[in-house]
């Protein structure tokens, strides 16, 4: 009975799927106090466990999968890109290095010296960095006609033994990011929520300041900013200066500077 149901599923590839994805995000989303395995880890949970009693996954929807993923990451993080890479670019490069110098040592020593065979280090990679990306470009690369497989293997078991190296070392990635985030305050005796309060104070103390400010000249910054952020150096300064200028000429600022002259707190009307 069960293998003709194995049978049944396994011959309709699109059911699988959605099998897995259901019961996956159905697992993901159990919460146990203020813990949950969210519906990435859910979904490796649930096909690892089909996987190991002899439910297949079809290669094409492997591919769709994968490709939607990156297409979905990339329209995410397009328009936000360019910007974050021209405000911050040095440093996430020097993370990104750091993390992906020190995973590759340590996967190659770990799969040199304890996994010797062929495609697990890949998935270990992959896995212990949580990198969607990297399991695409070890699938890919053993698919493509160029690659030959190690003598005694062939693609299929690569393939296997890249995917379940992945799921395994994904979920303890995910789980270890989780208690670092748990245990590394607790070590460096670091109070998040008096962190946290103190943060909600600075920040309605900035809030109330910036409240009693002429309206008119709070919205022509607040624009400005926003095209400034796109601009070479030199065109910004220019655009400021003349900003600066349109702020000077409104009644908001002939008015603050009456208050300041007369020491009194300034009337704005928003004009």
């Amino acid at each position: 009975m069960t293998e003709s149901i194995i049978d049944l599923i396994n011959d309709r590839p699109v059911l699988t799927l959605f099998l897995v994805i259901a019961s996956g995000l159905l697992i993901g989303n159990i919460r146990i106090g203020s813990f949950r395995l969210g519906s990435v880890v859910g979904v490796l949970i649930i096909g690892m466990m089909l996987g190991n009693i002899g439910f297949k996954g079809d290669a094409a929807l492997q591919t769709l999968g994968i490709v939607l993923f990156l297409f979905s990451v990339g329209y995410e993080a397009g328009p936000r890109f360019i910007k974050a890479v021209k405000k911050d670019g040095r440093k996430y490069f020097t993370i990104a290095f750091i993390i992906a110098a020190s995973a590759l040592i340590l996967c190659y020593v770990v799969s040199k010296y304890y996994l010797p065979e062929p495609g697990y280090s890949a998935g270990l990679l992959a896995g212990s960095i949580t990198s969607k990306p990297t399991l695409a470009a070890s699938l890919s690369t053993i698919e493509s006609a160029k690659y030959i497989a190690p003598a005694g293997h062939n693609i299929e078991s690569l393939q296997v033994n890249i995917t379940s190296s992945y799921a395994i070392t994904y979920i303890f990635g995910f789980l270890g990011l989780i208690l670092i985030v748990r245990i590394v305050p607790l070590i460096l005796r670091i109070n998040l929520s008096s962190i946290a309060e103190k943060l909600d104070e600075e920040v309605n103390g900035i809030l109330t300041n910036l409240a009693g400010k002429s309206p008119i000249g709070m919205k022509i910054g607040k624009e400005a900013f926003t095209k400034m952020s796109d601009m070479p150096f030199e065109e910004a300064l220019d655009f400021l200066c003349g900003q600066l200028g349109t702020i000077a000429s409104t009644e908001d600022a002939k008015e603050g500077i009456i208050a300041f002259l007369e020491k009194r707190e300034p009337n704005f009307v928003g004009r």
